[in-house]
Order: structure tokens, then sequence, then C-alpha cells
């Protein structure tokens, strides 16, 4: 048997945690291109909400596709 690497589980742990905390986000607007698309009128709760699933996205995504070969 293999000897896990536990800082890659850490690392897929947060990346798990990043996901399902943006999609969790991103569920609570009704309108998703208020999540994406930022324009002038915007309530700041909407352009926070935008930039917090923004940069909750990205980096899982990246951290998913950095680790894959790992097989722990």
């Amino acid at each position: 048997m293999k000897q896990r690497i536990e800082y890659i589980d850490a690392i897929k742990g947060l990346a798990i945690f990043l996901m399902v905390m943006g999609h969790a986000i991103a569920w609570n607007y009704d309108d998703y291109n208020a999540v994406c698309n930022f324009h002038p009128e915007q309530t700041i709760n909407v352009k926070m909400g935008g930039d917090l699933v923004t940069y909750l996205f990205f980096p899982y995504a990246i951290i998913f596709y950095g680790i894959r070969f790992f097989d722990v």
C-alpha cells in the first residue's frame, strides 16, 4: 500500500472547500448574469458576490488541475 502524502490531501480538501463555497454563493443568485457581469447600476452586494465567486472558482480549478497526477 502506498504511503499517503498528507499535504496533498490537505490541498485537495482546500480545493473541495473552495468549490463548495463558490457554488453555494453562486446558487444564492436568481440571475446568473449578475454573478459574472458587472454593471455600474448593480448594488455593492452583487458586485462583491461576483468577486467572491470569481476568486473561489478559479483557484480550485487550478488546484485540481495541478494535483491530478498525485494518486494518493
